[in-house]
């Protein structure tokens, strides 16, 4: 397992400095949605593989549940087994059940998808996808593993194409009537704005990102707070 987490880099985490920029709804449910597809394909296959006894009542991987009742269900079926052989190494079945609390959480967030659940950093919803990659670790399946950090990574491009595309609307916003910002700035905007302790952690917010948000802040009629300008030019030292 060691070696299959080394090649699949599941260790590998997300820019700090990619935390706070905006990304669209849209594209992030995509691809949050694809990795619990995955997650579907990986407990499938490790069931048949490892769990020969159970596999009858999973016929393809759409059948596959990770709610917290249907989770239960399945490890109270096998209530008197404590170990999974799989490879020549004893596991306990509790690392197992580890593993899937995570898609658990990741299976809640694409069911329920809102304003919340897209408004979380890059962090969060790479944490969401890193759930399935380690499921597929579990279980020694290679193939699977990769492509879920393919879709981590393919997260990350996103976060990085926006930041790009910040920098580029922050030119426009210089231009007069200029409205540059889109739901999604503002979505972002509005959270950064309204939560950053400028005491603390707002250097922990990309500049760029710090000053699109001011400027939006400073367009609305009535500005949610006042945005003190040398917090602003302490990012560029």
């Amino acid at each position: 397992m060691e070696q299959l987490r080394k090649r699949s880099e599941v260790r590998r985490e997300s820019p700090s400095h990619l935390q706070h920029v905006p990304m669209r709804s849209g594209c992030v449910y995509d691809l949050l949605k694809r990795s619990l597809r995955l997650a579907q394909e990986i407990f499938f296959h490790g069931v048949h593989k490892y769990l020969p006894f159970y596999a009858d009542k999973l016929e393809c991987p759409q059948e596959v549940q990770f709610g917290r009742v249907e989770i239960d269900k399945f490890f109270n079926y096998w209530c008197g087994f404590n170990t999974l052989d799989i490879l020549g190494t004893s596991h306990d079945l509790t690392r197992l059940k580890y593993q899937i609390e995570g898609v658990t959480v990741l299976r809640n967030t694409v069911c329920h998808y809102s304003y919340s659940e897209a408004s979380m950093d890059l962090e969060s919803h790479d944490r969401l996808i890193k759930a399935v990659q380690r499921l597929a670790i579990f279980f020694v399946d290679e193939r699977r593993a990769i492509q879920a950090r393919v879709l981590r990574d393919k997260l990350i491009a996103h976060a990085d194409q926006g930041l790009v595309q910040l920098e580029d609307m922050l030119l426009l916003a210089e231009l007069p009537g200029a409205r540059p910002w889109q739901p999604h700035h503002v979505r972002k905007f509005r959270r950064i704005v309204a939560n950053i302790d400028f005491e603390n952690d707002y250097k922990s917010v990309p500049f760029v990102v710090l000053r699109a948000a001011q400027d939006w802040n400073l367009r609305r009629p009535t500005p949610i707070r006042q945005w003190p300008p040398e917090k602003i030019a302490d990012q560029l030292i």
